[in-house]
């Protein structure tokens, strides 16, 4: 009798403690989905922790755009008045004084910008899981009122006029044909004024001068050029003898 009682009050804790994971909004293929847990009670008021779960269905990044600011010393940042969050989770009836009643829904921060750097872009990854929690207060015996409120459209990266900085060029890089290891860094030649970047391979440094945009001829070559692709973020490699190969940066 008495492990039969013991299992009967475990159901009945679970049943009261637990709730079944629900969608509540997609977005361009951004599906958001929550569930929530009673964990404290009183006469006064009972807690909840909510769990928000975002997933990007597609089989292809999502971004979003948040306004920027540029400081006194030339910094760019996420400007301060800007929600940086792709959506948020709102506990309509949440008490408590200075209480948060939001889940914010954020995506990775890229290095990348848009419409020069006035835009940061923020990321989705394709198939992946991304978690959200917090606790709020409820008046005792009140179910949660939860809604759910975009903040910015998601886009394909090709949506944006992305810009290319120096960040985004410079910084380690492992070639396709071989595997070698090498640095690059972004310089200008002040006579000149003109731009080129520096690759440092084994203690060797080779310049590539840019000769558009996004495309760079190797100093005393001609015929061997690098072109960047700013959506990928890959340097193309291509010489004469039609040796093609990738610059893969390291993340």
């Amino acid at each position: 009798m008495k492990k039969t009682l013991i299992g009967f009050l475990f159901l009945i804790n679970s049943s009261a403690f637990s709730q079944t994971e629900k969608v509540i909004g997609t977005n361009d293929g951004l599906e958001i989905s929550y569930k929530y847990q009673k964990i404290e009670e009183n006469e006064k008021k009972d807690k909840y922790m909510v769990y928000v779960s975002a997933v990007n269905k597609n089989n292809y990044p999502l971004y979003y755009g948040v306004k920027t600011a540029r400081g006194t010393n030339g910094t760019v940042t996420i400007d301060a008045l800007a929600q940086n969050s792709a959506a948020k989770i709102v506990v309509r009836n949440s008490v408590g004084f200075l209480a948060s009643d939001e889940v914010k829904v954020t995506g990775d921060q890229t290095n990348l910008f848009a419409n020069n750097q006035q835009t940061a872009l923020f990321m989705y990854e394709a198939g992946r899981n991304y978690n959200y929690e917090h606790s709020f207060n409820v008046k005792h015996g009140d179910s949660l009122i939860i809604t759910l409120t975009y903040n910015y459209p998601m886009k394909r990266i090709e949506n944006f006029d992305v810009d290319v900085t120096n960040a985004a060029l410079e910084g380690m890089y492992r070639t396709s044909c071989g595997g070698a290891t090498f640095s690059l860094a972004l310089q200008t030649d002040i006579a000149s004024n003109r731009t080129f970047l520096i690759q440092t391979v084994n203690g060797r440094q080779i310049k590539w001068f840019k000769s558009s945009n996004f495309t760079f001829v190797r100093d005393f070559d001609s015929f061997t050029t690098i072109t960047y692709d700013k959506i990928s973020g890959i340097f193309y490699y291509s010489n004469m003898d039609g040796t093609n190969c990738e610059w893969i940066k390291n993340r």
